[in-house]
């Protein structure tokens, strides 16, 4: 399939800022239509998007139903980072916008912390009935908040035609997961720089440090780009 599986516990980097005046935590959900309960699997792989736009898979398809909770370690990816916004999606693509849009869940009055320093646990499962339950907790306070949205049940031709596009589109999706990587690697290379430059320390140590991190960046993307192309 197009959608990368991913392991429950992986440590994921998000940033992503919902601008909506607000008041509490809350989540976001469209309304069902003509939903009714799933046989025995999850017919589509259903995830979140992450601040690249790739579909983070937890719960593959043709998991058996009820399923066991998935679980993914959150680290804040800015420097007092406010909010974070989680939109789950169903489908087999790795772009997910090309996904079935399913709710959103935002978790806002992050505590001020350094870019790191605030760690979150997302939990998702199905239950019987075919309900998607998401939680997310903050793993200082404790606080967490939840939702539930019942999956969307296509009819069995048009997720057929989705699992067929996901197979379709399987070399154009990998593509796009190792240049959206290639993004996350410069991202991530470029804050540590801006970490240690800010920290005011310009020994000889810390300059050859900042050299070290600038050319295993240069070197990382030149072999990713190079892979690309081969």
């Amino acid at each position: 399939m197009g959608a990368n599986n991913s392991k429950a516990g992986s440590a994921i980097a998000i940033n992503t800022h919902d601008d909506q005046p607000h008041k509490q935590n809350q989540q976001l959900e469209v309304k069902d239509v003509d939903h009714h309960r799933p046989n025995d699997a999850v017919p589509l792989s259903i995830g979140f998007v992450d601040p690249e736009g790739m579909m983070h898979v937890c719960v593959p398809r043709n998991t058996a139903i009820p399923t066991k909770k998935f679980e993914v370690a959150i680290i804040t990816q800015t420097d007092n980072q406010q909010s974070i916004s989680f939109t789950f999606y169903q489908g087999q693509r790795s772009k997910a916008s090309d996904n079935k849009f399913l709710n959103k869940l935002v978790f806002y009055d992050i505590p001020p912390a350094p870019r790191g320093g605030r760690k979150f646990t997302l939990s998702l499962d199905v239950d019987i009935d075919g309900n998607l339950n998401a939680s997310v907790e903050d793993k200082e306070t404790g606080q967490k908040i939840t939702s539930q949205k019942s999956l969307i049940l296509l009819p069995a031709e048009e997720v057929e035609k989705m699992v067929r596009e996901g197979e379709k589109h399987a070399l154009e999706d990998k593509e796009y997961v190792e240049r959206m990587r290639i993004v996350r690697s410069m991202v991530d290379h470029s804050a540590l720089l801006r970490e240690i430059m800010a920290a005011g320390d310009y020994s000889k140590k810390v300059r050859d440090r900042v050299k070290d991190i600038a050319l295993e960046m240069m070197d990382e993307f030149k072999e990713k780009v190079k892979a690309l192309d081969s």
